[in-house]
């Protein structure tokens, strides 16, 4: 049983091919269809669930601790989460929530510890609140996309906001 298809198929197959070639190329809407029904595909055919940090929105607050922060010229006691709690509630390692903190993908923590060092590593987390703005706008984007990248500007500039409302 051979295979090979018949020239006139597969010259009818290049033609069908070039155009939607063409259409992708000028399309916006086109291609988001077409890489939706890819990641669609992909995610049947290899069995991979697409990774989704919105579940944990809700219990959020029981991945942090309650912790002696410095906010402004004063000490308050608040739930925060570290670097470490934040990466588990969002269902990534640590380090690539490092990574992502040096390649300027996402917000450090910006609110200091209560007995540490200005600059010292651990020493800053993210509030309660900040996390809930992050996570929210992380799972946002993981529900449209499978991979968080450099080149997510949209995203990363709603995250860096996200750090810039209440604490």
């Amino acid at each position: 049983m051979s295979t090979t298809q018949d020239p006139n198929q597969q010259a009818k197959k290049d033609i069908r091919n070039k155009k939607r070639r063409e259409q992708y190329a000028k399309d916006p809407t086109y291609q988001k269809e077409v890489r939706a029904s890819n990641r669609t595909q992909y995610r049947a055919r290899v069995g991979v669930a697409p990774r989704s940090c919105a579940g944990n929105i809700a219990t959020l607050a029981s991945f942090g601790q309650v912790r002696e922060v410095i906010l402004g010229r004063k000490k308050e006691q608040r739930l925060t989460l570290t670097v470490q709690e934040f990466a588990t509630a969002i269902e990534y390692h640590r380090w690539v929530l490092y990574r992502w903190h040096s390649r300027g993908q996402f917000p450090k923590p910006t609110i200091l510890l209560e007995g540490h060092k200005k600059g010292a590593s651990g020493s800053y987390v993210y509030t309660l609140p900040q996390a809930t703005r992050l996570i929210t706008t992380l799972a946002a984007h993981q529900a449209a996309k499978m991979h968080f990248q450099q080149t997510d500007t949209a995203t990363i500039e709603q995250l860096n906001a996200d750090m810039k409302g209440e604490i």
